[in-house]
């Protein structure tokens, strides 16, 4: 098994969310990280905050300074992916950004379709981290 980041956009973030919920149940694949960005009025936003916006309970502050800690590199690759993601999307659009293991290759691939998501695949090393800071600084995860 490789990972792989998939990006998928969507024209509403509920689709998104939806395939979202469905990556992490289906059979073949193993979820490593995934991240629901969405772009409204206001900008755009990462698992439901906005840029620079704190979690809003103190488990979820906890959660995401241990998972930088314990993450470490990784977290760049993820900011990159999710950056790229960010380009893609207009104003009520969102993309599913996941970090996956698939048994069989392009299991998830249906799965992200029935959802109405439009599939693009990038192996984690392909992404530049020079790229790293512009997602770091705007989401505060």
């Amino acid at each position: 098994m490789t990972q792989i980041y998939v990006t998928a956009l969507f024209d509403r973030e509920g689709s998104a969310s939806d395939a979202k919920r469905a990556l992490a149940e289906q059979q073949g694949v193993a979820v490593h990280r995934s991240f629901v960005v969405s772009r409204d009025e206001r900008g755009f936003h990462v698992d439901g905050r906005y840029a620079g916006e704190p979690p809003k309970h103190w488990y979820a502050l906890l959660a995401t300074t241990l998972a930088r800690v314990l993450r470490g590199a990784s977290r760049e690759e993820d900011s990159v992916a999710i950056g790229d993601a960010e380009q893609e999307l207009a104003v009520g659009q969102a993309a599913l950004v996941a970090l996956i293991d698939e048994h069989v290759p392009n299991v998830a691939d249906a799965t992200i379709r029935s959802y109405g998501g439009v599939l693009i695949r990038v192996s984690p090393g392909t992404l530049e981290a020079e790229d790293t800071e512009r997602f770091l600084k705007a989401s505060a995860l």
